[in-house]
């Protein structure tokens, strides 16, 4: 396993330093025969194309999305993604990458790829800069952020008289009196599930998911981290619950039995 896991970040490594290759062809050369559609144009359908444009365009478009891929390895370790998380890794930053360079070219630059440049200059002329524009990318990349990153935070728990919560997005209410089981078990005992609504990304899974046999369970849990608590409730609802630390995980579990 080792050996394919070091084998796909080669693979990702080589094919990233490609693509930042070909955009600084692109980009710093103005190489534009490298680019699908304009290196079958005729002289004259050339002369109608903002080249250095185009050029300049898509060399920070492969330039980045080469980067983002050279970096994924080294992202990987820092964080110590784990080998099912990694492609879920990539395919945010290849849309993250795919998404912003259009959005920021199109909403800050105002500018499409294959418009002439002296229309631009014309329309540059008529209308007036709005300097709010510019922070529309910033936003929706900052929310984006935070969308994930609330996700990602450890849910706070709290023990009222009858209920246990998990606070948070994801969170739950659970009644005492609902609960018909309720144990630890670790962490390989874990059922294989795939996600429904909810967030699985750096070692975190949070919200509803759908084991293989059809049934649904409710995540808060750390990957690889015992023990985890598993409730089942009267109606069937089952949940997993971890932290990050055991300690924590063993001390919810010691007053959910007191409380309950």
């Amino acid at each position: 396993m080792d050996i394919i896991i070091n084998y796909v970040k080669q693979v990702n490594f080589i094919i990233g330093l490609i693509f930042t290759l070909i955009g600084i062809i692109v980009g710093v050369f103005k190489q534009y025969w490298l680019i699908a559609g304009l290196n079958t144009k005729t002289g004259s359908e050339l002369a109608e194309i903002d080249l250095d444009y185009v050029t300049k365009y898509f060399g920070i478009f492969f330039g980045v999305l080469g980067l983002f891929l050279m970096l994924c390895p080294l992202v990987f370790n820092y964080f110590e993604v784990n080998e099912n998380e990694q492609t879920k890794v990539i395919m945010i930053a290849v849309v993250s990458v795919v998404l912003f360079i259009p959005l920021y070219f199109n909403v800050i630059k105002r500018k499409r790829v294959y418009k002439k440049y002296t229309v631009r200059q014309s329309q540059s002329k008529d209308v007036p800069k709005k300097k709010w524009r510019k922070f529309i990318p910033i936003t929706i990349v900052a929310a984006v952020f935070l969308f994930i990153y609330t996700g990602y935070m450890e849910p706070r728990v709290a023990f009222e008289t009858d209920i246990f919560k998990i606070k948070g997005r994801y969170g739950v209410n659970i009644q005492f009196s609902e609960i018909v089981e309720n144990d630890t078990i670790a962490w390989n005992e874990m059922p294989a599930t795939r996600r429904i609504i909810g967030i699985s990304t750096f070692n975190v899974n949070r919200g509803k998911f759908k084991t293989t046999d059809g049934g649904k369970i409710h995540l808060s849990t750390h990957y690889g981290v015992s023990p985890v608590i598993r409730i089942v409730e009267k109606n069937g609802s089952v949940y997993y619950i971890n932290r990050k630390n055991a300690t924590e995980t063993r001390q919810i579990f010691k007053k959910l039995n007191i409380d309950n």
